[in-house]
């Protein structure tokens, strides 16, 4: 829900808008018969979704919906940690969000979404439920990697993943 919440918080003419968000190949998506057809299917393209492809060892090759879709000023909306999560364990953050601001050259907008915890529709209609969302400063390439002009990224040492614990640093530090 996060990335409908995200939306619900922005002027309505934002400029930034549409958002194109980074979700999971639709074969990753369990459970029921509704699921898979909401989750990575018809809800997550109405919705502007589109897969990233695990396991290419290519950032290119696992994220050609988000290049093609920045190249073309459309903004994108990522959540590193790649999964839902319902305890506040800190979790290795994927690649891919600081793998898209060094390409594109775009600074990240770290958002920290608090009070998502208990969602439910029936603590939504009821008013006890409480979202905040938190923005921080925008970071570019240049304050989330140690040399932004060679980054390095083999069997031993991936700089992207290490950027992106940066950013969520960040996210995590938001109050």
């Amino acid at each position: 829900m996060d990335p409908l919440l995200l939306v619900s918080v922005l002027p309505f003419f934002y400029n930034h808008l549409p958002l194109l968000y980074v979700g999971r190949q639709k074969s990753l998506y369990t459970g029921s018969k509704w699921k898979r057809v909401l989750y990575g299917g018809i809800f997550f393209k109405i919705i502007g979704a589109y897969p990233s492809y695990k396991g290419q060892d290519n950032y290119h090759k696992a994220l050609p919906h988000h290049l093609e879709a920045v190249s073309k000023g459309v903004n994108i909306a990522i959540f590193p940690y790649g999964g839902i999560f319902r305890d506040h364990d800190i979790r290795k953050a994927r690649g891919g969000v600081s793998f898209l601001a060094h390409e594109t050259n775009l600074p990240v907008i770290p958002l920290k979404i608090k009070g998502t915890e208990n969602f439910t529709l029936k603590n939504i209609t009821s008013g006890k439920m409480k979202i905040s969302f938190i923005f921080g400063k925008p970071l570019y390439a240049k304050d989330i990697f140690k040399n932004p002009n060679k980054v390095i990224v083999n069997s031993k040492r991936n700089d992207y993943f290490d950027a992106a614990r940066l950013v969520m640093d960040s996210v995590e530090n938001l109050n």
